[in-house]
């Protein structure tokens, strides 16, 4: 089971994939990383100071006009979501050459990356 922002998160790639074709960009795809970190630090065996973050990004990348434009965001809401289309065709448009990576077709599964490990 997802949890919230999982769940949070899929739906605004879902939200923003429909924006981008609703806004002529096709095809388009969209990445979602997230991760985790803890530092900790100690001097002379007294706790220093200790950070816990997450991080997340989603960067989507399709074409119009031709060309192949790509953003990112860090914010799951509608003014992210306009920025992040109008990003994709501002970049599209700065594109010079005709040389570009295509988009691959979606595939019907993705794998999931999980990094954790119980030792460390």
């Amino acid at each position: 089971m997802e949890n919230s922002f999982e769940y949070r998160m899929n739906a605004f790639a879902q939200q923003a994939l429909a924006a981008a074709e609703n806004a002529g960009i096709s095809p388009v795809e969209v990445t979602v990383s997230s991760s985790e970190s803890f530092s900790v630090r100690v001097r002379e065996q007294k706790l220093e100071d200790y950070k816990v973050s997450d991080r997340f990004s989603l960067t989507l990348r399709g074409k119009t006009g031709g060309r192949i434009g790509t953003a990112g965001t860090q914010a799951l809401d509608d003014e992210g979501l306009a920025l992040l289309i109008q990003g994709v065709k501002e970049s599209a448009e700065l594109i010079e050459t005709d040389e570009q990576d295509e988009i691959l077709p979606p595939e019907e599964r993705y794998d999931s990356v999980c990094n954790y490990s119980e030792a460390v």
